[in-house]
């Protein structure tokens, strides 16, 4: 451990995010607030408190290629309203109000005027440069976690309420070009890198895909809820946190297909 921050939220911290450049950290809570960090030489140092948000703050997303500018989104429960900040300049540079107005529960940044989101059991699409959102069409499955690639802006991969793992072009959405009912319960988290895919599951379990090959290679039992999963941009090792507070680094194997 390189560094421990106590308290750092007078309640849970339900997400965080680091930004591009890496020079910060912003934490999400139960509390309703989002919290800054800056990464100085001395350590992680507190930047800013944002209080916009009148319900648990479920999630944090720098936006990519914004270069010495330091763009945040956020969004979470109550209102359903997700703001930009800069972070540098502690001044929020907009919001929106999805037109379903549910619960926040995700958020993904392809591009810098990008924004995919969960509203309710819903995907939409903001266009920062934009006052309104746009409602997607999916299917009828309930979407609870996404990811994209950066760069990759028609393409889209989401976690939904019934275990559901799925692969878009958002160019045309009548069927995902990847669809696999991979889980039990609902997969609570979505990372994907390339053509890898890993999603966490409230079943306990964490399931690797190829996107290219279209397959579900592996399935490994976490022995709780997994409420958090992420994969190296070099493909080499994933991780997932656990409802019990447990952290899980997997080496992966493209050897024997294994975490």
């Amino acid at each position: 451990m390189i560094e421990e921050l106590h308290k750092v939220h007078e309640a849970s911290i339900y997400c965080l995010a680091m930004s591009p450049n890496g020079h910060y950290l912003a934490t999400g809570s139960n509390d309703k607030a989002v919290k800054i960090f800056s990464n100085a030489s001395e350590g992680l140092k507190m930047q800013t408190e944002m209080t916009n948000h009148d319900g648990t703050v479920r999630a944090v997303q720098f936006l990519p290629d914004a270069g010495q500018n330091a763009i945040l989104a956020s969004g979470g429960a109550g209102s359903g309203r997700v703001y930009l900040t800069d972070v540098a300049a502690e001044q929020v540079l907009s919001y929106v109000l999805p037109s379903n107005a549910g619960v926040i529960t995700d958020i993904t940044a392809p591009s810098r005027h990008l924004l995919y989101l969960t509203s309710g059991p819903t995907v939409v699409s903001w266009d920062t440069r934009q006052k309104n959102t746009e409602t997607l069409s999916l299917g009828d499955l309930a979407v609870q976690s996404l990811s994209s690639n950066t760069g990759e802006p028609n393409f889209l991969a989401t976690g939904s309420e019934n275990g559901t793992v799925a692969f878009w072009d958002m160019r045309n959405t009548e069927l995902p070009l990847y669809q696999q009912k991979a889980h039990n319960k609902a997969v609570r988290s979505i990372a994907m890198q390339g053509q890898w895919l890993i999603a966490g599951s409230m079943d306990q379990h964490i399931s690797l895909h190829n996107l290219q090959k279209f397959q579900n290679l592996v399935t490994i039992d976490c022995g709780e809820k997994v409420v958090g999963c992420d994969i190296s941009t070099d493909i080499d090792c994933a991780i997932s946190t656990q409802s019990d507070g447990s952290c899980h680094f997997w080496k992966i194997s493209f050897d024997s297909a294994e975490l």
